[in-house]
């Protein structure tokens, strides 16, 4: 046997050591004798790189700890506000009384700058300047990406997609949120813009405002049916 195989890899001394764990409680004294570099200059013991290295781990973990709590109290905090809304939904009388209720609800509650509703093909004698009728067909020429989406889209638009749902608005929307309206024969979207383009962007999460979406449809459908059934006369 040569000198050469005598010689220890590092990846074998760090095997060694990850399966005797124990070697430094057995042999306290090579802790003595260990010095590792600073990164700011001299040397530190073993004991001092751990502690340091113990103690980044820590404060990273802390900070992540505080970003969860952020985020789970922002997600309370709209729960909160989408309950609320989700509760006046269904309490309202009417079609006028349900936009009414998105528009200062959607701008109290949710920071929104504008919002539309726009329906496709509907009988609707519903009359407002935040609600738009279309024709399908005809609007596929302006937003092909949306016109069957069934979840909810973020994030900027086009500039034809922006004078679609928000027309007069549309040169303000630097980011929105397009939320499919879909229920039996409602057919149409729920648009929520910012003039913040980073608002809305696409790796939002979209659980909320689905739900919003989804009750929205029933309610709006319901409504537009009762509207719609002439009333008998005795």
């Amino acid at each position: 046997m040569n000198k050469n195989d005598l010689t220890l890899t590092a990846q074998q001394i760090t095997d060694y050591l990850t399966q005797n764990p124990d070697f430094f409680q057995q042999h306290p004294e090579t802790l003595t004798q260990l010095d590792i570099p600073h990164r700011n200059g001299g040397a530190i013991s073993l004991v001092e790189r751990q502690v340091a290295l113990l103690r980044e781990l820590n404060i990273e973990l802390r900070h992540r700890h505080a970003s969860v709590i952020e985020v789970a109290q922002e997600n309370e905090d709209l729960f909160e506000k989408t309950k609320t809304l989700s509760l006046a939904l269904v309490k309202a009388q009417s079609l006028i009384e349900t936009v009414t209720l998105l528009d200062q609800t959607l701008s109290k509650d949710f920071n929104a700058d504008c919002f539309s509703l726009t329906f496709f093909n509907a009988d609707l004698t519903l009359s407002h300047p935040l609600v738009s009728l279309a024709d399908k067909s005809i609007a596929l020429e302006s937003i092909p990406s949306f016109i069957d989406t069934k979840k909810p889209i973020c994030g900027p638009l086009r500039a034809s997609e922006s004078a679609f749902f928000f027309q007069a608005q549309a040169e303000l929307i630097g980011s929105a949120a397009i939320i499919p309206l879909r229920h039996e024969t409602l057919d149409g979207f729920l648009c929520i813009g910012s003039f913040n383009e980073n608002h809305f962007h696409p790796q939002i999460g979209t659980l909320f405002i689905s739900y919003m979406g989804e009750l929205l449809s029933q309610v709006l459908h319901q409504q537009a049916k009762i509207e719609s059934t002439p009333i008998a006369l005795d």
